[in-house]
């Protein structure tokens, strides 16, 4: 691709070619984009440049070929399995759960989040509003329960003007 050359972005190129616009500054917010992202994935995922070569090939035998392992494997989540082995085999241990969690923070605080919610559920038997955590499933029963509250007014109205009668 030639420096200037913008027909990877087809919307950009009409847009500039239309609006006759300096391509110098929207190339150099492009460019810094694509180097911002190219960072963040190096960050998130530095293992992708050297996938196999530090694998301990040993190790991970003697892992899958351990039966107390093999059945721990069998009872717990992967997650759950390489936490678990980490404390035996940390270097192992950590390269798996880098591979399982590559965004480590985000996912715990998702899966602890959810495991309260569980609890509370289990333990109040049900959801609570700020649980539900859909806004629109939160209007939703907003509305269903004014309708209800209507519906029940005036089923009462009916009652006592059918009984006046």
């Amino acid at each position: 691709m030639c420096i200037g050359n913008l027909t990877s972005f087809q919307h950009v190129d009409s847009f500039l070619s239309y609006a006759d616009l300096n391509r110098t500054p929207v190339k150099s917010i492009i460019v810094g984009h694509l180097t911002n992202l190219i960072q963040d994935f190096h960050s998130y995922f530095p293992y992708l440049e050297k996938k196999y070569a530090q694998i301990d090939w040993d190790k991970l035998l003697e892992v899958s070929s351990d039966l107390s392992l093999q059945l721990k494997f069998a009872k717990s989540t992967l997650t759950q399995f390489w936490v678990s082995v980490k404390q035996d085999y940390p270097y192992l241990g950590q390269r798996a759960l880098e591979q399982l969690l590559p965004f480590a923070s985000t996912y715990l605080f998702e899966a602890s989040f959810s495991a309260m919610n569980v609890v509370g559920e289990k333990k109040n038997g049900s959801k609570r509003p700020h649980q539900i955590g859909n806004p629109d499933e939160l209007e939703h029963n907003r509305i269903m329960r004014t309708l209800e509250g209507k519906e029940r007014e005036k089923d009462g109205r009916d009652t006592e003007s059918r009984e006046g009668n």
